[in-house]
């Protein structure tokens, strides 16, 4: 753990000397990003460095826990979804999309963690529930998406199967349009869940250091 906090200090000394180099797009992992700001470049530094450690870092997520990281309350849940459907919805009206935890499971290709995304067909501008698993190859900002651990450590600690199913529906955070879920009655309590603003990774070992 400490290699790994140490590897991540050494590229944000990096990411410092180099970012008034930096243009305003990028193309991380052969995808072509618009970068709308130095936050959103520094969040692609990051997601390159889980992508070129994974086998280090691999080991760590499964242990810790990543889901946890990704675990909002019920109240900005409501907030994301009243800024995409309207101030009449809530958890308990807005319409979700019911996707099989196997379902899932058929997008991760690979035992690897960083190497492919989760991702989902749906259209930003229309109210509805229309959303399809994708594969995405790499992390991007551009749409929602989600890595592969944290489907893998929610399976693991909160003791899903693959009938197990996630309800996915349509939001806003920060103005940003993202796909949030949640996953009734596990143990009786709903938990619910959304694309985090940095990978949830850098957020623990945010947290460890402190």
């Amino acid at each position: 753990m400490k290699k790994i906090i140490l590897s991540l200090i050494t590229v944000l000394c990096i990411y410092g000397c180099k970012k008034s180099e930096e243009t305003a797009t990028t193309k991380p992992n052969d995808v072509s990003t618009s970068i709308s700001s130095n936050n959103d470049s520094l969040i692609y530094v990051y997601a390159r460095y889980l992508r070129d450690n994974e086998e280090t870092i691999c080991p760590t997520i499964e242990e810790e826990g990543i889901g946890l990281y990704h675990q909002v309350s019920d109240t900005l849940f409501n907030e994301m979804i009243q800024d995409f459907w309207g101030p009449k919805y809530n958890a308990s009206n807005v319409p979700f999309q019911k996707i099989e935890l196997n379902a899932i499971q058929k997008i991760m290709t690979s035992s690897k963690c960083y190497d492919e995304y989760i991702g989902f067909e749906s259209d930003s501008l229309k109210v509805n529930v229309e959303i399809n698993l994708k594969k995405l190859d790499t992390f991007t900002l551009k749409e929602p998406c989600y890595s592969k651990p944290l489907f893998r450590t929610l399976e693991q600690n909160l003791g899903l199967n693959g009938s197990s199913v996630f309800l996915f529906t349509k939001a806003k955070k920060n103005n940003r349009y993202t796909i949030i879920f949640k996953i009734a009655d596990v143990h009786g309590v709903p938990f619910y869940y959304d694309l985090t603003d940095w990978p949830a990774f850098i957020r623990f070992i945010q947290k460890i250091e402190k």
